[in-house]
This record gives C-alpha cells, structure tokens and sequence, in this order.
C-alpha cells in the first residue's frame, strides 16, 4: 500500500506521459519524450496511438525519426497560440507498410494559419525521400485539421 502512494507522488508526470511501450526503437522513443515536453510546456495536448509493438523496418531508424521530429515540430508550430490544440500521432504497421501520420487539430480555421512558411518540405525530408523511393510522404490541411503521414 505505502510504496504505491510513494511512487506516484514521485512520478505524477508519467500519468500524462503517453505510454511507449509498444515503440521497440529507443531513438524513436527518445524522440517522443523530448517533444512530448514541449508539447506540455507550451499546453498542447499530445496523444499517441501505437496499437502494436513495432519497430522501423525497410528505413533507417535515424531517417525515421527525422521524419517523427519534423512532423512534431511542424504540430507545435501549428498548435502553439492555440487554445485546445491536440496533436495526434499515430504509428502502425497496415500490411506491408508502416505508417507514421501526426495530426493537429485546431480551434481555429488552419486554412488562416500564420505559420504556413514554415511548414515546407525541409532538406532533410527530401534526402529521405530520395533514399526511400517507395515511401510516399502527404500533407493535407483540412479546415481543423492539419495531418502529416510518411508511409513506407
């Protein structure tokens, strides 16, 4: 009984933290904890949706999560000034394919976004998809919802 109260007190952060056991890459992993932060510094709430333990394959781990940081940085872009932003990712294996997608939606109309500059391709996402000439990388801006999804 008294220990289970001890740890909690400890860790109250946890119960927010996602949970990412079903990610087996500790490098995505990693990932997710740092942004996971500043999610929660600038009040943005973050989801995280792995039905199933998966781990990158057919791409480098490194290249992954290239594409997991750009996507997170591109949500807190989008989400930071809003109020009752939610980022959204989702990572999952759907036959031969994996899928990592990150959704935001907004309060606002993001059609009005100001942050629309930012939001390009980087260099770094164009080498990746060089690499990975079956992967196929998407943007789509509905009116509150702005989604990135990589599928390879």
């Amino acid at each position: 009984g008294d220990t289970q109260n001890l740890s909690e007190e400890e860790v109250p952060f946890s119960k927010v933290m996602p949970d990412i056991s079903n990610l087996l890459s500790q490098l995505l992993r990693s990932v997710i904890e740092s942004k996971y932060m500043e999610f929660h510094a600038v009040g943005v709430d973050f989801i995280m949706e792995v039905p199933d333990p998966i781990s990158p394959v057919h791409i480098d781990v490194v290249d992954l999560s290239a594409v997991l940081t750009t996507f997170l940085d591109n949500a807190l872009l989008r989400a930071h000034g809003q109020e009752n932003s939610l980022v959204r990712m989702s990572y999952y294996q759907r036959g031969e394919v994996q899928v990592l997608s990150v959704e935001t939606t907004l309060s606002q109309d993001s059609a009005e976004a100001p942050h629309e500059s930012h939001l390009s391709i980087n260099e770094q996402l164009e080498d990746i998809m060089e690499r990975y000439p079956q992967s196929k990388l998407s943007f789509t801006n509905d009116k509150f919802i702005y989604r990135q999804q990589f599928e390879y």
